[in-house]
């Protein structure tokens, strides 16, 4: 029994303090480049990380699902993250510390035939780099 109460304390002192996330995912409906609340609430969260942490930066990359043309959905993807970045600014975020990406339907989480609405496929990817 007493093996027991030194080796508890032991681990306890040498687990790794948790990690601040580094990646997040706001998804969007169909179609549309507004974030819903449940996005907003992912982005504030980044946001809040990135204030923490001057030296952060954020790559925003925005997906599509298979809807819609390939020049459609590279402008969609565009405009989703650029949603994304227009909100990070706008809770303190500055501009120069976000680099935006579109790419479509190139990356899908789920793979899909054309024409099809998948919800997983239409998001914006957060990921956060730096110190």
């Amino acid at each position: 029994m007493p093996v027991l109460g030194l080796l508890v304390p032991a681990l306890i002192a040498v687990a790794p303090a948790q990690e601040a996330r580094r990646h997040f995912l706001a998804f969007f409906e169909w179609d549309s480049t507004t974030l819903s609340p449940e996005a907003a609430e992912i982005v504030d969260y980044a946001a809040e990380e990135m204030l923490k942490n001057p030296a952060l930066k954020a790559t925003l990359s925005g997906h599509t699902d298979r809807t819609g043309t390939t020049d459609y959905n590279i402008a969609k993807s565009q405009r989703m993250a650029d949603a994304v970045a227009s909100y990070l600014v706008i809770r303190g975020v500055a501009r120069e510390r976000i680099t935006v990406i579109a790419l479509g339907d190139t990356r899908p989480r789920v793979e899909t035939g054309p024409d099809i609405r998948e919800p997983l496929n239409r998001r914006v990817e957060i990921d956060l780099t730096g110190d």
